[in-house]
């Protein structure tokens, strides 16, 4: 039986053998990864050690007894296990194959590291709950052995295997013991930022000592932010680090105090930011899936210690076929833009004040009058220049943003343009969720636009004069070769009124009727602006027609032209005192205006081409049209498979209605209960009594009564909703992490355990508030609110 394996013979998939983390680290080094050398005591070695000591149905045994829900079963089943592992003897020629292994590495101190053999899949990850050894002698080698192979039954280990459902697998450790780096600073990198999920940026953070400070929470590192398209470093937060984790003397780690002059220093250098940064992304470029990373840096070398798939992304929606989706659909670091809608309007969106509402965003909709506007909820005003800055380097990003919207509306009206009454039930589900689906897609074009919009602004007001409004600016600026579809059409309109009323021939006629109809298809009833009035339907635009004929069509036609003329004139000359730089900025502002309409033409297109598609399924299901239109996504779905829903609530949302987003859930309110929770919310001011400022770690929303925990031996405080503040945590603060509606920590940044916790529990996170724990009085009424950063005492 092989017990023992060399990095340099071990790959990924080796898993079963060798653990996550074992095949991780010998598949990086068969890439070409700066490894540091070293050997894996294999699972089977395990299961050897276990059948040879007669260690394996009694562990079995007290398994069985365990019910997770009760902690002290855990901590049983845990203490008996733990001290049967430990007290067993080692078989000898298990001992022996780890001293020759060891001697073969010729390091005097290893890192000796838990592998579990279902550790670290793209949907969990194991996160420490296992234990690891950093600079082992080989005095301390297989007393640190045996600890790990026990640290799979720590009532962590066993709380997490039946929170994952892994409690029915067969699961073993294998042990990595590897060189040990004697690091003068280190630190951990997401590939992809974990709490933003823009997969455009990558995170380093970093600190002088030993990286296991910054996984455990017990410093505050520097963090990096670094853009991949162009490659550049987007953002540092330098922190101050008065102590740091170093090696004894003997083995094993000690605490060092930092002079104030090193400490206050950036850890990394911008020029091995980026050259760590380009190790990173050949990693995940290896794997092809987001990575998070431990690395060590020695003598002016970067090494990598660990890789793991990143386990709290949510799944990006079905990707166009076109370059750079990344750039211009994931939004930067701070803003959200959430949506939610029924087939034929977006609904106006607000942000809800925190402390009266403990939810994420207020979506109020009225149906009745078909509103398209929509509002983001905006966490931070400094990172629209990032995202601007985006564009103004490559603005070829606008009109490949026009083509990603033109690809999405047209895909799904060639499959809606067919006859749908011939769809298999099955079909007929199938075309509506890609509806749904291709709408979503170009809500986030929007929300691409709006960003713009937000962030030009401020940019244009410098260039003209300070009186100037900046609607008028971004008007200004969109008087170009694209005018927009509203006073397109209404040209096109004037144009057909003058010539029908030269020819004398009726807006009514068959000659007429075609000409609409060919306008009509081009606009789908956008506002057409000369009487304020949607055109819908081609009755409508022959009333609009008779108007314009009775008013001189001819007359007002010639007053627009000219009137464009002027403004295009006006904003020749305003332009000639600008730059080449604020030319650009111009350029991108009336680009963006152009796009924001041609959005809304889009939406009202695939709106009015999605009208059979609703007609058809309410025949199918015989429900009436007017049901189906006051739908939501997941409604009309739900009909479909056959579930009854409340028409009566359906009906009042004609009058108004009012959904609540938290946590991918909804609540809604409609009629006069709609109008009461507006006029009791929405005017609403802050008046928190103190705040305090951190780094959101996990996005969310927690209202609760603080519990300040500093230990195990005040868990028991922690009672389900409660606000969880801590110093730092470790895996054994896993179990009752989960009780909590918020966390807060004075220590720790976005990479540390109780931030990768945070995100794989879903729970809202700030971390790096010092001294937070003595500032919250316990049992204070709190609220964390990540759209801010900021930690609120209420009461």
């Amino acid at each position: 039986m092989e017990l023992l394996r060399d990095f340099k013979n071990i790959n990924k998939n080796d898993v079963s053998l060798a653990g996550g983390k074992g095949a991780s680290l010998g598949e990086m080094m068969q890439a070409g990864i700066s490894v540091p050398s070293g050997f894996v005591i294999l699972a089977s070695a395990f299961e050897k050690f276990l059948e040879e000591t007669d260690l394996n149905v009694e562990i079995d045994a007290i398994l069985d007894s365990v019910n997770h829900k009760e902690i002290h079963t855990v901590e049983n089943a845990s203490e008996k296990i733990q001290a049967l592992i430990l007290q067993a003897e080692m078989p000898k020629d298990i001992f022996s194959e780890i001293q020759k292994y060891f001697r073969n590495l010729k390091s005097n101190f290893v890192a000796v590291r838990s592998s579990a053999t279902a550790e670290d899949s793209a949907s969990a990850t194991w996160a420490g709950q296992l234990e690891s050894y950093l600079n082992t002698t080989e005095e301390s080698l297989l007393e640190n052995v045996k600890k790990c192979w026990a640290s799979l039954f720590t009532p962590r280990a066993i709380f997490y295997r039946f929170e994952k459902d892994l409690h029915k697998q067969k699961i073993s450790v294998a042990i990595v013991v590897q060189k040990m780096v004697e690091s003068k600073k280190s630190g951990v990198a997401f590939s992809v930022h974990p709490v933003t999920q823009d997969r455009n940026q990558l995170i380093i953070e970093a600190g002088f000592g030993l990286g296991e400070a910054i996984v455990s929470g017990q410093i505050t590192p520097d963090s990096y932010v670094v853009e991949k398209q162009p490659r550049r470093l987007i953002d540092k937060n330098v922190q101050t680090q008065s102590r740091g984790l170093y090696r004894a003397k003997n083995g094993g780690n000690e605490w060092r105090d930092i002079t104030k002059e090193q400490g206050e220093k950036q850890a990394l250098s911008d020029k091995e930011i980026l050259e760590l940064s380009e190790i990173i992304l050949r990693i995940e470029n290896h794997y092809n899936f987001p990575c998070d990373i431990e690395w060590a840096f020695e003598n002016g070398k970067f090494y990598i210690v660990q890789s793991r798939p990143i386990t709290t992304l949510t799944k990006s929606g079905q990707e166009p076929k076109i370059d750079n989706f990344d750039d211009f659909l994931f939004l930067p670091e701070g803003v959200r833009a959430s949506y939610f809608y029924p087939h034929y309007s977006i609904v106006h969106m607000y942000s809800v004040p925190n402390e009266v509402w403990p939810l994420d965003v207020c979506v109020m909709g009225n149906s009745k009058n078909h509103l398209v506007k929509w509002y983001m909820v905006i966490e931070s005003e400094k990172e629209f220049d990032k995202y601007l800055d985006r564009f103004i380097s490559n603005p070829s990003l606008l009109g490949k943003l026009e083509i990603f919207i033109t690809e999405v509306r047209e895909s799904i009206l060639k499959k809606l343009d067919s006859d749908l009454q011939k769809l298999t039930h099955d079909k007929l589900s199938e075309l509506t969720r890609e509806y749904y689906s291709q709408f979503e897609n170009i809500l986030r074009a929007a929300g691409t636009l709006r960003c713009i919009d937000r962030a030009i602004i401020p940019h244009l007001k410098k260039l003209f004069t300070p009186s100037t409004n900046p609607d008028d600016l971004i008007r200004l600026a969109s008087i170009s070769d694209k005018l927009s579809f509203s006073l397109k059409e209404k040209l096109e309109l004037l144009q057909l009124a003058t010539q029908l009323k030269k020819e004398r021939v009726r807006s009514s006629s068959k000659k007429a009727v075609e000409k609409i109809k060919i306008i009509h298809n081009n606009y789908c009833w956008t506002v057409c602006g000369y009487f304020d009035e949607k055109a819908k339907t081609i009755p409508d635009y022959v009333v609009t027609l008779e108007k314009m004929m009775g008013e001189q069509p001819e007359v007002v036609l010639s007053s627009l032209n000219k009137k464009i003329a002027e403004e295009a004139g006006k904003k020749k000359e305003e332009f000639a005192k600008v730059g080449h730089d604020e030319k650009l900025l111009v350029y991108i502002a009336s680009t963006a205006s152009y796009l924001k309409d041609y959005f809304k033409f889009s939406i009202n297109k695939m709106t009015y081409y999605a009208e059979p598609l609703f007609a058809e399924i309410a025949r199918r299901i015989d429900k009436t049209p007017d049901i189906i239109k006051n739908l939501y996504p997941q409604e009309t779905i739900a009909l479909l498979n056959g579930e009854v829903l409340n028409e009566s609530k359906i009906r009042e949302r004609v009058n108004h209605n009012v959904l609540i987003s938290s946590e991918g859930k909804f609540y809604e309110y409609v009629g006069n209960e709609a109008v009461e929770f507006q006029n009791r919310y929405l005017i609403v001011k802050s008046e928190a009594k103190k705040e305090f400022m951190g780094r959101v770690a996990s996005v969310g929303y927690g209202r609760g009564k603080a519990k300040i925990i500093l230990s195990g031996k005040d868990f028991y405080k922690l009672e389900e909703g409660n606000i969880l503040v801590v110093t730092n945590t470790s895996p054994d603060f896993v179990p009752i992490m989960r009780r909590a509606s918020a966390i807060v920590a004075e220590e720790g940044g976005l990479t540390a355990h109780v931030s990768v916790v945070s995100r794989e529990l879903g729970i809202p996170c700030i971390v790096g508030i010092q001294n937070i724990t003595s500032l919250i009085e316990d049992g204070a009424e709190v609220e964390v609110d990540t759209k801010s950063g900021v930690v609120r005492i209420l009461k």
